[in-house]
């Protein structure tokens, strides 16, 4: 994957557009529209950096090419054992942590649900 489908799919993912997205995170419009437009190439570092603090992934996530997304691939340590967790879990402890997460923003689908999403 590259540069950028990795940032539209973390902007997917965050629920935000490019104008959102330069809103929230600080860096201005053009410089995001200038990614689809002129190439990231040339990106400054901080810039990027930005990219990376806001969505919480690593620098190498966002630049180097990787054929998946997944937690492990990106997250820290902190992140990756939280990931760890909540895949260990059972449905019902699932629930219970996504109410107390339902007012970040956080959406739950269960495992019935996610399952016919993908069939």
């Amino acid at each position: 994957m590259t540069f950028l489908d990795k940032l539209d799919w973390l902007m997917a993912e965050h629920g935000l557009n490019k104008r959102t997205f330069s809103m929230k995170s600080g860096i201005p419009y053009t410089t995001i529209d200038g990614f689809w437009k002129k190439g990231y190439e040339n990106a400054k570092v901080s810039t990027l950096k930005k990219v990376a603090q806001y969505f919480n992934v690593t620098l190498d996530f966002l630049i180097y090419d990787e054929e998946t997304i997944s937690p492990e691939n990106f997250y820290g340590g902190e992140e990756k054992a939280l990931v760890r967790s909540w895949r260990q879990a059972d449905e019902k402890t699932r629930r219970k942590v996504a109410i107390d997460l339902e007012d970040y923003g956080f959406v739950y689908i269960p495992k019935e649900k996610e399952n016919q999403q993908t069939a």
